[in-house]
């Protein structure tokens, strides 16, 4: 509140927890980060499902066991919910 008092902004106490900070400009940059860090999610998302689905292709099902085919079907389901990596 002190660093808020020498900069001339505006406080203005809400309730005993909330206070609400006036007077700074808006940061144009702000939306520019705001898309970069949506932006950078869904690329991750994207790879990671790009990942799986070339894992499942891949994986040579016909030549497997029954236990093999289970092993590798509950790996993806851990690396789908963030089990493995």
């Amino acid at each position: 509140m002190e660093i808020c008092r020498q900069k001339n902004y505006a406080l203005d106490k809400i309730s005993e927890k909330i206070i609400e900070i006036k007077g700074f400009s808006n940061n144009a940059g702000f939306e520019e980060w705001k898309t970069q860090i949506i932006n950078k999610g869904k690329n991750e998302i994207d790879l990671k499902e790009n990942d799986i689905l070339k894992q499942i292709s891949d994986f040579p099902l016909a030549s497997k066991t029954p236990i093999e085919a289970q092993q590798f079907l509950d790996n993806i389901q851990k690396e789908i919910n963030g089990g493995l990596r």
